[in-house]
């Protein structure tokens, strides 16, 4: 996981609105690059088969027979692989085995769609919120993760002009208010809404300090 930013919550003043939606903000920019990922291989992966088939299933089965034969289960009168293999291939064994892809490739295009409606949060205040050197700013820190030392360089030689330190700190929380006011935007839509909910719960887990178990 990428390194959590060096300003926490707690470190930036907020109105009470805003300041309801500031760990998501920080945790959506954190995560960026990784939901980018996440959608490519979801994408991937539904795109794919999802026809539950005899070989399959054969596979599925001897493996089960091959633990059987471990444990030498002796209340069976069926001796043969083949034959108990066979016994279980059915069309309700199949019907029920594609049943069970079908609610999986379900939940991956549920997660495609609540992952895709976060980057869309993200990019939407990204395009309409911020100005060019923000919108740099973003793709440095947050879709590249280059250092604050990093980024000076690069935008120094694009732009010939030195930054700051505090002028990338700055940058970071007009980038933060950007999503903010997305977010805003998405609370008084009805789409919108159960996947705020989740995206916050996230957040919050997401910024919840870590247990240490005492030896």
């Amino acid at each position: 996981m990428a390194e959590k930013m060096n300003m926490e919550p707690e470190e930036i003043q907020r109105e009470p609105a805003e300041a309801g939606y500031l760990k998501v903000a920080m945790f959506l920019t954190d995560s960026y690059s990784r939901m980018l990922e996440s959608k490519k291989a979801l994408e991937k992966q539904i795109a794919g088969s999802w026809i539950y088939t005899i070989n399959m299933a054969i596979a599925e089965l001897d493996n089960l027979t091959v633990s059987y034969e471990g444990e030498r289960v002796q209340s069976s009168n069926i001796s043969n692989p083949t034959e108990r293999i066979a016994m279980k291939l059915t069309d309700e064994y199949m019907a029920r085995k594609q049943r069970e892809m079908d609610a999986e490739k379900a939940a991956c295009i549920n997660e495609l769609l609540y992952i895709s409606w976060k980057i869309d949060v993200v990019e939407m205040a990204v395009k309409e919120r911020l100005d060019t050197n923000q919108k740099d700013i973003f793709t440095l820190l947050f879709k590249g993760h280059k250092t604050y030392k990093e980024a000076k360089g690069v935008l120094q030689k694009k732009r010939g002009e030195r930054q700051y330190n505090r002028d990338l700190a700055e940058a970071k929380v007009q980038i933060w208010d950007a999503i903010i006011q997305e977010l805003e935007l998405c609370s008084s839509l009805e789409q919108g809404l159960s996947f705020l909910e989740r995206l916050r719960s996230e957040a919050e887990d997401f910024f919840m300090p870590q247990k240490v178990d005492k030896a």
